[in-house]
């Protein structure tokens, strides 16, 4: 019943755990399928009269699928899954390289800046200009690594773009907090 968890430099292989190719593009509903499947396997609740241990261990089982599901679906998560699976620099190199990226850092200030600026004077309209060139420019990027990473690219290159990506996307979250 129970796999053992795929260890690939030292990263769970949520790829593996779902039977799915290492790829960025997949198909969300032949992953949501896998995961209903395998999860219908080993669901806690077929295992109610089981011993403990073997509780424990469907238990183990359906939240390793759940996360694999819950990675995979996002695609950011799926990304940097890869690149870590793909021995790309850890995220800290990344982040490190993306600091010393002065014109990526005061793009940032700059775009939050405009918004806050924006929100004070309700510049409402022209603020959701500005979220959706970002989203935009977020969407676009994430499909162009995808496709690299795809292709076979795991670099630092990759790494410092996912680490870019990855603030552009916390920019916008925080953007549609506030404008709630």
């Amino acid at each position: 019943m129970r796999r053992v968890l795929l260890r690939l430099t030292g990263v769970l292989d949520y790829f593996a755990r779902l039977g799915l190719e290492a790829r960025f593009h997949l198909d969300l509903d032949d992953l949501a399928a896998r995961h209903r499947a395998l999860l219908r396997r080993v669901h806690p609740d077929r295992y109610a009269l089981a011993p403990p241990a073997e509780r424990g261990r469907a238990l183990d089982e359906a939240v390793a699928l759940n996360d694999a599901l819950r990675t995979l679906s996002d695609p950011l998560l799926r990304l940097e899954s890869l690149l870590a699976l793909r021995s790309a620099p850890a995220p800290a190199p990344a982040v490190e390289a993306l600091a010393g990226d002065a014109a990526f850092r005061m793009e940032l200030v700059e775009l939050e800046q405009a918004f806050d600026e924006l929100d004070q004077v309700d510049g409402r309209e022209e603020r959701d200009r500005i979220a959706r060139e970002v989203a935009l420019r977020y969407e676009h990027g994430l499909a162009a690594l995808g496709a690299r990473v795809d292709a076979g690219a795991a670099g630092l290159d990759e790494a410092v773009e996912a680490a870019r990506l990855r603030r552009l996307r916390e920019l916008l979250l925080r953007w549609n907090r506030s404008a709630a």
